[in-house]
């Protein structure tokens, strides 16, 4: 599927790792967190699935509310989208 919303770009393995360690979880937590399935995180990390947008936008979402993200998550996500 095409992305249509240019702002956003599909997370690397290695930003979704990265998101899951300064939030302090494990992949199995990070699951349940975004309502996926353990071994669907681990395929996220060792690229063998691309997360999402979606997904992605929840995570970082989450991140920010848990104020936990990492430093850098904010020169490779846009802003959170405001509610009309």
């Amino acid at each position: 599927m095409a992305n249509k919303d240019k702002d956003w770009i599909e997370p690397t393995p290695e930003q979704v790792r990265r998101v899951r360690d300064a939030l302090g979880l494990t992949q199995a937590e990070l699951g349940r967190l975004l309502h996926a399935a353990h071994r669907t995180v681990v395929a996220w990390e060792l690229g063998e699935r691309r997360m999402p947008l979606a997904t992605w936008e929840l995570l970082v979402l989450k991140a920010r509310h848990m104020r936990r993200c990492p430093v850098d998550i904010d020169a490779t996500c846009p802003p959170t989208p405001t509610m009309l």
